[in-house]
């Protein structure tokens, strides 16, 4: 027979297969047809064009072979022949999108001819219910550039011959079942930019250190693992184009690694929720938008350097009872959206660095006087939107208000500044009942101090005139 002969047979056949996953994942239904049974057109051709590059549906090579399975996001339902798509007759495919597809079903674990689709450059099955584990013949796709299983059944661990998929630059595991441990070989993977690896089952795993060698890495999140422990390896510094890092939620301790300092580019650090000890770093992107290191038993001072991120939006790291200092006087020349020290050592007046009329920061500190008033705020902060205090676990929500009022300010119970200007605050106290067994009120005064603005400081100071009211 003829080359052509053989050619047409594996068109027809490829034809077949995709007509069967129409009718197998209720096709009538899908969102988008693609032109799907088009008796008198090729399946080249079912498939749509848009303007916005989102063309899905069917596509070919220039022999007219099945290149592209493109039906992400289209309402399948049913069961994925994974046995046929994943095997000899799909040779020349290069990707397979069936990701944001909830219902379609799948088993990930029948693919164990893999070595045929060696062409293959994306395959996302994210967002599905796919179950099955991981074939070690993954490490065969040596072209593999992105492949996401995030948000499906898949479980298993990582095979070691993932390795072997040196092309690789995107790999989801968010919110899978996959245990076990991150392979060392994770490292050989120089072209990675993100790796995504939220909510796994992972047991007994660190953060191997060869993560340093990924030095293509954009995005490294790993947060959200109860069994992920060790320390945060310094070989991190390496990865010099990372732009974001979350490792929060884990059991991870040791210190924060200096080496940080060497990632210029990062814009976002996420460590919170975890057993970190040791110092906050200076770290030196002046890109970073957001510092979160809250719940960890950090200690220390903040270092000044922070107040020179230009670009800072969101710095937390309350509920580190260890952290002990001040806050440096330059944190009012940034526009942060948020800052929190609730529930740590730190000490000072807030209002000359936080309290004036156009900021916007929503600040959280320890303001407040404990349950029995015994305790004393560790800070004076008069628009802080929520006070804590070390005495007691939880933290109270206040109003914002301005520090001062024509030069003048009251200090409130909580520790929140009123704009009384003239007086204290007062309200209607019940004191008992009279002779008639009537009900009696008094005006009372709900000032814990009283205050004045200092001109040189711009922050609110005790007033004493006002300290017996």
């Amino acid at each position: 027979s003829s080359p052509n002969n053989g050619l047409n047979k594996i068109r027809l056949l490829e034809r077949y297969i995709i007509v069967h996953i129409y009718f197998s994942t209720n096709g009538k239904k899908w969102k988008s047809q693609y032109n799907f049974l088009s008796i008198h057109s090729s399946v080249c051709s079912w498939h749509e064009n848009n303007n916005d590059n989102n063309d899905n549906g069917i596509f070919c090579n220039y022999q007219g072979r099945v290149s592209a399975i493109l039906l992400p996001n289209n309402n399948l339902r049913g069961t994925f022949p994974s046995e046929l798509v994943f095997g000899s007759t799909f040779d020349a495919l290069h990707d397979i999108w069936l990701h944001q597809n909830r219902f379609l079903q799948g088993h990930l674990s029948s693919a164990t001819e893999l070595e045929y689709q060696w062409q293959l450059r994306g395959l996302l099955l994210g967002e599905t219910s796919f179950d099955g584990t991981i074939p070690t013949e993954i490490g065969k796709l040596r072209n593999l550039r992105g492949f996401s299983l995030r948000d499906t059944k898949i479980s298993g661990t990582i095979p070691t011959e993932i390795g072997n998929c040196r092309s690789l630059t995107h790999f989801d595991l968010d919110n899978t079942l996959i245990g076990g441990t991150i392979p060392t070989e994770i490292g050989l993977l120089s072209n990675l930019r993100r790796l995504f690896a939220y909510q796994m089952k992972l047991k007994d795993a660190t953060i191997p250190t060869e993560i340093g060698r990924c030095t293509s890495l954009e995005l490294l999140a790993l947060d959200d693992n109860l069994d992920l422990h060790g320390t945060i390896p310094t070989e991190i510094g390496f990865c010099t184009r990372l732009k974001y890092i979350n490792l929060s939620s884990n059991r991870l301790s040791g210190t924060i690694p200096n080496t940080i300092k060497n990632l210029q580019q990062l814009e976002w650090f996420g460590a919170y929720d975890n057993e970190l000890t040791g110092s906050i770093p200076s770290f030196k992107a002046t890109s970073i938008q957001n510092i979160q290191l809250d719940t960890n038993q950090l200690n220390g001072t903040i270092p000044s350097k922070i107040a020179t991120l230009t670009n800072l939006q969101s710095f937390d790291v309350s509920f580190n009872e260890e952290l002990s200092g001040t806050i440096p006087i330059e944190f009012a020349n940034l526009s942060l959206d948020w800052f929190s020290i609730g529930r740590t050592s730190i000490t000072g007046n807030l209002d000359s660095i936080f309290c004036f009329d156009s900021s916007q920061t929503q600040v959280v500190s320890d303001c407040h006087h404990g349950d029995d008033g015994d305790m004393p705020p560790q800070t004076t902060c008069s628009c802080c939107t929520w006070c804590c205090s070390r005495g007691i676990k939880s933290c109270f929500e206040q109003p914002k208000q301005p520090a001062s009022c024509n030069n003048e300010c009251v200090a409130c119970d909580y520790g929140l500044f009123a704009t009384s200007c003239e007086q204290c605050p007062s309200t209607l106290v019940e004191i008992g009942n009279d002779e008639n067994g009537i009900v009696t009120k008094e005006e009372m005064p709900i000032c814990a101090r009283s205050c004045a603005v200092n001109e040189t400081s711009g922050a609110c100071e005790d007033r004493v005139e006002f300290l017996d009211v």
